[in-house]
């Protein structure tokens, strides 16, 4: 079939003159609207695009580009310090307050000793130092409790709070 040129540019200019009238693009709009709403539309939708990529995937001059792209990027300096340093910092931020809560503990324990044995002029008897571990013990192995429970809250916050 032979195309006549003075036609088809009389209907492109047609076409575009009623694609520029915005109530044909409103009702365009709508009908696009619809027929994509449509489950069989969809369907065929999902199913033509997923053909497509495994397609795009099995090209093996793509493939073998995706290699290169992904062998760059993990050799690259750049992007290994900046995702080092974002794995530190997230370790660190994990730990961080455990480790505060436990050697502050720690220090507040040894200050309570410190306070309690110059309040008896440096001379305890045995009674008084058993008593005095005891305490400080068992306040270090409630530190180091809630310590734990903070690390344990933090590891299994779905939600990504701490």
């Amino acid at each position: 079939m032979k195309k006549d040129p003075v036609t088809l540019d009389a209907f492109n200019k047609l076409v575009i003159k009623v694609c520029a009238d915005p109530e044909v693009l409103k009702s365009l709009s709508v009908l696009v609207s619809k027929v994509g709403a449509e489950d069989t539309i969809g369907a065929a939708t999902a199913t033509l695009l997923t053909s497509a990529t495994h397609t795009v995937m099995n090209d093996p001059d793509i493939l073998n580009h995706s290699k290169d792209f992904v062998s760059d990027v993990v050799t690259d300096d750049v992007i290994q310090k900046t995702s080092g340093d974002a794995l530190w910092n997230t370790i660190t931020y994990s730990v961080t307050p455990g480790v505060v809560s436990l050697l502050a503990g720690v220090g507040v324990s040894f200050l309570g000793v410190g306070l309690l044995a110059l309040s008896k002029g440096g001379k305890m008897d045995d009674v008084d130092f058993v008593k005095l571990y005891d305490t400080v013990s068992n306040f270090i192995v409630a530190a180091a409790s809630k310590a734990t429970s903070i690390w344990w809250w933090r590891g299994n916050d779905s939600k990504g709070k701490g």
